[in-house]
């Protein structure tokens, strides 16, 4: 067995982090104040018996017909291959972008250090680095590329 949802929220809890339960989802859930995402939440759950992580950052946008949407999935693609684990899940039925980072444990525990890099890694990529990189995409119809942090 690799890790429980109540180990995740006792780790949430270690890091100051506030959240819920969703037990439609059967999932934890967490909220970030963003710039660049109006209602920033990631949901946070298991697979494979607690041997599989994933957190997911929902409803980034809706995408339906869009002027831009070809540069966007190239875009997407092209942040994807620049940044470490985060890949982009679209619904083509809801329109529905969302984001997510995940991780096997292969019945290793997770740890409160390795939650805090991947909650930071999230939400920096989108809010820092993608949305602006997308939403200039979605005005213009071109990327302006990678954008360096300092």
């Amino acid at each position: 067995m690799g890790t429980t949802l109540n180990e995740i929220g006792q780790h949430l809890d270690h890091l100051g982090w506030p959240y819920g339960y969703d037990e439609e989802q059967d999932c934890l859930v967490t909220s970030v104040t963003a710039d660049n995402v109006d209602h920033f939440l990631i949901a946070i759950d298991l697979d494979e018996e607690g041997d599989y992580l994933c957190l997911t950052a929902p409803e980034l946008l809706i995408i339906d017909d869009h002027p831009h949407k070809q540069q966007l999935w190239k875009t997407l693609l092209a942040i994807a291959w620049e940044a470490k684990l985060l890949c982009w899940v679209y619904d083509p039925e809801t329109g529905e972008l969302s984001a997510r980072i995940a991780m096997t444990l292969e019945g290793a525990s997770l740890t409160a250090q390795q939650l805090q890099r991947l909650l930071s890694a999230i939400t920096n990529l989108i809010d820092r680095e993608a949305m602006p990189r997308i939403r200039t995409v979605l005005a213009t119809g071109r990327d302006p590329g990678r954008v360096v942090l300092v």
